[in-house]
């Protein structure tokens, strides 16, 4: 019984709940400042900067050349290659995608997801 016991506290001690965030995330990896596709989708994003506010949107970057930190090196799937990731409020990631992503088509993952149903019913 002793034995359950400190198995049942070694468990409890190590289990982290999930660290949910107040924003959902938008990141960019791109080759490069200059890279076409880079900034034709940072454009598209700034151009309502409302709805990723409304939508608590963070807008991240990162650049190939100029090296990811360590912890962005696991969103790499093709290296040197643009992508936009959409990573949720609870952390995991919602959409990916290597070509330009139009804010309709974020905005409708975002809109069906539920703490975004939830905020909307506020």
């Amino acid at each position: 019984m002793q034995t359950l016991s400190l198995l049942i506290l070694a468990f409890s001690l190590a289990y982290h709940p999930p660290q949910f965030k107040d924003y959902r995330e938008v990141i960019l990896l791109s080759p490069g400042k200059e890279d076409e596709t880079f900034v034709r989708q940072l454009a598209l994003l700034k151009a309502d900067e409302k709805g990723l506010a409304e939508r608590a949107i963070k807008l991240s970057t990162y650049f190939f050349d100029e090296g990811l930190p360590k912890d962005k090196l696991k969103l790499i799937t093709k290296p040197n290659t643009f992508t936009i990731i959409l990573v949720g409020k609870d952390g995991g990631e919602k959409y990916r995608s290597h070509q330009i992503t139009s804010l309709n088509m974020l905005y409708k993952i975002i809109d069906v997801m539920p703490m975004r149903r939830a905020e909307m019913g506020k």
